[in-house]
């Protein structure tokens, strides 16, 4: 028996190599009639990295405005490479991007992230630890990777 794709998890870390991997998902939601739900996640800054930046930035405005920033940034990015993806596919393909249903950019760990997401909208998700490696479960006990 097919598995009914109607719901498609695209997370992406905004680099070149993941505009290949969105071609996958915006066939598949073509072939198949399913939503897009894009996720990035901005993973949180260390102790570290936070102690840096109050050692150099130290005006309490600027840090502010400088993480708030990395949000800003990503939904530019993301928002920029969308439209350099749909400018580039052929006219008749353009309608799919109205199955993208929603763009979340969280500030998170990528793993929880994915996990809080695909739970949200009802996805069987896997997590194996040892192997550091998802996969989604449907019905059947077929599974698919997600890297």
């Amino acid at each position: 028996m097919l598995v009914n794709i109607e719901k498609i998890l695209y997370a992406t870390d905004l680099s070149i190599g993941s505009s290949e991997a969105f071609k996958y998902a915006a066939f598949l939601a073509k072939s198949t009639g399913a939503d897009i739900h894009i996720l990035h996640v901005l993973e949180k800054l260390s102790s570290e990295a936070k102690l840096t930046l109050e050692t150099y930035v130290m005006d309490t405005d600027s840090r502010k405005e400088c993480l708030e920033g990395r949000l800003g940034h990503a939904q530019d990015k993301l928002r920029c490479r969308q439209d350099e993806f749909w400018d580039a596919v052929e006219e008749q393909d353009r309608s799919t991007r109205e199955q993208i249903k929603s763009i979340n950019i969280v500030e998170s760990h990528p793993t929880e992230a994915i996990l809080n997401l695909s739970k949200g909208l009802g996805f069987q998700m896997n997590f194996d630890p040892k192997n550091k490696k998802m996969s989604m479960s449907y019905p059947k006990g077929t599974n698919v990777p997600l890297y």
